[in-house]
């Protein structure tokens, strides 16, 4: 007992002095950010605190306090969802992710030592996520119900002990998970997760909030109060705050104590098993071989496509749309901008397609919107594959210098990766969009092909920015381009686009009102854009490929 807590003290000391080597030799953007961060949840805290505060002040005037004291047990079980939540993705990267496992699992220390210190690490920032949100709102609470100061001194127990349990049940989680779930994949799943909740969130809150969700202000307030489940941990701390501010000592005895008790007998028994768990899991992994899978045969297939996927471009494309589905940090940062895009080009079309008919100068163009929409949907997604084409290798990029490829084949790739579903996509959300909007098909054949050349053209663009100022030291997806790369690529292709749109709605003018040149008019606007495609892809391509060139193999 004694070897363990000496050991388990010297790790943490030395955790909280990397900590604080880390904050003092931080750059100032670093530190601003987290102000900024900190300030914007001490705001936001601030403004629910007086919500809180004016609602329950209402709520007492108006004779309609029935149900208010469940409100603060409702408040912490949410802070207690919360804390396992987080407390998942905490003790997943601090538990397996850690930069420094491998070197501490070859020193003598113990395991158990070492999951302590590591678990203890990653509570220690709940409890500024915990407190920073919820204090505001129980002490406007309490001041509006005028509590007596009792309830504001039980505030600071319940917070110290109410995250343990959550953040032991979510490292018991994680090791049962594990089990199953590679770490490093789990992860990801986790990020694809929260990404896809986001979204669904913010969507709905775009949506609701024109609709009838407005102008309910006490619907999260009725919430909080259904989450109030009798005989939690939760509502027994909220029952026990109550009872302090009313003065029921009895009662705030007896449900602090049974808070008390259920806390910690759930955390000392979850940690007991997180770590038998733990330290079985490193236990096999330490005294397991490496056992290498039997090797399938290789099928010799058919001749024409056994040499078509020997060349090296069609090899590094089929690599490319294999491996991209696995990487689901990539993966959401295609889908956000997709799910955003069509969600607000069919609210942008509802409006004319209540409309009616649609005449003048704006009738003949209004064919183009849904190319228009189509090109700024697919832009905005399948753009980034284009500029990360490049940089996604990483640091293996080496095996693709070694490889017996070129630096354009390299590049035609990568470029067919991205352009592929770039005018796959576009082209079907042109005809459908075209068919909701009531458009002929030969505006829609006019629409499409603006759509393939603006996809050729944004696609060498993104590509060759990307190419040109490549990346292969990330570690996280959204480092592999810099932001002025990125706003670089954003302002060119948004030109580029432009400019092609622009010339096929001066060809529908010119041949609205010129009939008898409809000929000739869309025989000079296709050269014109032609020459533009050719000239945005090539010219990007060419950049990038000497610059390529000086990568080392």
């Amino acid at each position: 007992m004694t070897d363990f807590a000496r050991t388990t003290s010297l790790l943490l000391g030395a955790g909280l002095r990397i900590w604080w080597n880390r904050l003092r030799r931080s750059t100032w953007r670093f530190r601003i950010s987290w102000a900024l961060l900190l300030g914007f949840v001490a705001a936001f805290a601030g403004l629910f605190a007086l919500a809180v505060y004016f609602s329950v002040r209402f709520a007492v005037r108006a004779g309609a306090a029935e149900g208010l004291h469940t409100l603060p047990g409702g408040m912490l079980f949410s802070v207690f969802l919360f804390a396992f939540v987080t407390g998942f993705g905490l003790a997943l990267s601090a538990l397996y992710l850690s930069s420094d496992l491998d070197l501490l699992l070859t020193t003598p220390v113990p395991i158990h030592s070492i999951f302590t210190a590591k678990l203890v690490q990653a509570t220690l920032p709940m409890y500024l996520l915990v407190a920073l949100p919820i204090v505001p709102s129980l002490w406007a609470f309490g001041h509006a119900q005028g509590y007596n100061p009792l309830y504001y001194l039980g505030l600071l127990p319940v917070l110290l002990i109410l995250p343990l349990l959550p953040a032991a049940l979510s490292a018991l989680a994680v090791m049962l998970v594990v089990r199953v779930v590679p770490p490093r994949r789990l992860a990801e799943i986790m990020g694809f997760l929260v990404a896809a909740f986001s979204i669904a969130f913010s969507i709905w809150g775009q949506g609701a909030s024109t609709g009838a969700v407005r102008g309910q202000p006490g619907l999260i307030f009725t919430t909080l109060r259904s989450l109030d489940i009798p005989f939690t941990p939760p509502s027994l701390a909220g029952q026990a705050l109550v009872a302090l501010g009313t003065g029921d000592w009895s009662e705030a005895l007896r449900s602090l104590a049974g808070f008390v008790a259920l806390s910690l007998c759930g955390f000392v028994i979850a940690l007991d098993f997180s770590t038998s768990l733990y330290y079985s899991g490193w236990s096999k992994v330490r005294s397991a071989g490496v056992r290498s899978k039997p090797r399938r045969a290789i099928r010799p297939g058919l001749p024409l496509l056994r040499d078509l996927f020997a060349h090296p471009v069609p090899a590094l494309i089929l690599k490319d749309f294999r491996t991209f589905p696995r990487d689901l940090s990539n993966l959401v940062q295609i889908i956000s901008p997709l799910v955003f895009s069509l969600f607000w080009a069919w609210q942008l079309l509802r409006l004319p397609l209540r409309g009616g008919v649609i005449s003048g100068a704006f009738g003949v163009l209004w064919p183009l919107a849904g190319t228009l929409w189509a090109v700024g949907i697919t832009g905005m997604v399948f753009s980034r594959m284009a500029l990360t084409g490049v940089s996604r290798e990483g640091r293996t990029v080496w095996v693709l210098r070694a490889a017996p490829m070129t630096t354009w084949q390299w590049l035609l790739g990568k470029f067919v990766v991205a352009w592929a579903p770039f005018v796959g996509v576009g082209s079907l959300l042109v005809i459908a969009l075209g068919r909701l909007q009531g458009s002929d098909w030969l505006s829609i054949g006019e629409g499409v092909l603006a759509m393939t050349l603006v996809s050729l053209g944004v696609t060498g663009i993104a590509l060759g920015i990307g190419g040109a100022v490549p990346r292969f030291d990330w570690s996280q997806p959204h480092q592999m381009v810099g932001y002025g790369e990125g706003c670089l690529s954003s302002i060119a292709y948004g030109v580029f686009s432009g400019v092609i749109l622009v010339i096929f709605a001066g060809a529908r003018l010119a041949a609205a009102s010129l009939p008898d040149v409809t000929l000739f008019i869309w025989l000079g606007a296709l050269s014109l854009a032609g020459l533009l495609t050719l000239a945005a892809t090539l010219i990007p391509l060419w950049l990038a490929a000497r610059r390529l060139e000086d990568v080392e193999s």
